[in-house]
Order: C-alpha cells, then sequence, then structure tokens
C-alpha cells in the first residue's frame, strides 16, 4: 500500500504541471538533424493529444505499474510464507513431532467465496442503483460471479467435512 500512495502522490504532482504545459506551445529543438528526424521529433513536440487525453493515458499506465508491483509483492509474500510453511512441517518430521491436520486446512475456497460474492453483490447494486440503461442491462455479470462465490463456499464446506 505503501508503493501504492507514493505513485498516487507522484501522478498528483505530475498532472497539474502537464496542464501548464500545451504540446503545442514546446518547441521543436533547432539542430542539424536529418530532415525525416527532424519531421519526427516535430511530431512528437506537435501531438494532437489534449491534456485530458494525456492525463487518462498518465493514470491508466501509473495504475497498471502500481497493480503489477502489488502483485509482485503479493506473490512473494506468499512465495516466503509457502517455503517457511514447508521449513516447519521438515523440522516437524525430523523431530518426531505429529503435523496438525489443520496445517492442511484449505481456506482459500472459503476466502474466494467471499471474495466472489461480496464482490458480485456491490456490481449487483451498482448496476441496479445506476440510472444508465447500459448499466442496469449488465446486472447478470453480478448474478453469476455470486454463483461462482457460493460455489466456492459450498466446496469449502464439503471439503472441511461440514454438514451441507
Amino acid at each position: 500500500m505503501k508503493y501504492l500512495a507514493i505513485l498516487t502522490a507522484s501522478l498528483a504532482l505530475l498532472i497539474p504541471s502537464i496542464n501548464a504545459q500545451q504540446p503545442s506551445s514546446l518547441p521543436v529543438p533547432a539542430s542539424p538533424i536529418p530532415s525525416k528526424t527532424a519531421e519526427a521529433s516535430a511530431f512528437f513536440y506537435d501531438s494532437s493529444a489534449t491534456s485530458s487525453e494525456v492525463e487518462v493515458f498518465l493514470i491508466i499506465a501509473i495504475s497498471g505499474i502500481a497493480g503489477t508491483v502489488l502483485l509482485w509483492r503479493r506473490y512473494a509474500d506468499l512465495e516466503s510464507q509457502r517455503k517457511l510453511t514447508h521449513e516447519t512441517i521438515r523440522l516437524m518430521v525430523e523431530k518426531g513431532i505429529p503435523i496438525p491436520p489443520e496445517m492442511f486446512a484449505d481456506r482459500s475456497s472459503l476466502r474466494l467465496g467471499v471474495i466472489n460474492i461480496t464482490t458480485s453483490l456491490g456490481f449487483l447494486a451498482f448496476c441496479l442503483i445506476s440510472h444508465d440503461e447500459i448499466w442496469r442491462q449488465l446486472w447478470g455479470a453480478g448474478v453469476i460471479g455470486l454463483a461462482i462465490g457460493i460455489g466456492y463456499i459450498v466446496v469449502w464446506k464439503k471439503s472441511n467435512g461440514n454438514p451441507s
């Protein structure tokens, strides 16, 4: 989360400077460059992109980079947790300590079920409350996610031996 805050703050500082500089006001550097390179250079300085298009591009690009960094950090944390669990099990086996079955309990189905259900309920609420007709027609996508979440919870209950 710290990385996302830093990227968001840098984006907030970058956007006002883009608004201050209009693409057409940037000078084309005068240098002894061959004509094709000069035309390419002029193209990049005199683009027809408006400042709002540039802002949208920057928001999408920085969000994509931040998401990639966060996913990479999450994967690294999960990998270190998995290695630590395997090391603990190995040491328990070496010392002859019985391994409790709770160490192998699968909680991922419950977690995925809860995430799918809550996300789908939020999407359903958004679609049904929205005043735009296009969003109101997409409520079925929320029902699909809700059904998948319920399926994950059923799998979790069945795998743990709990009565259904």
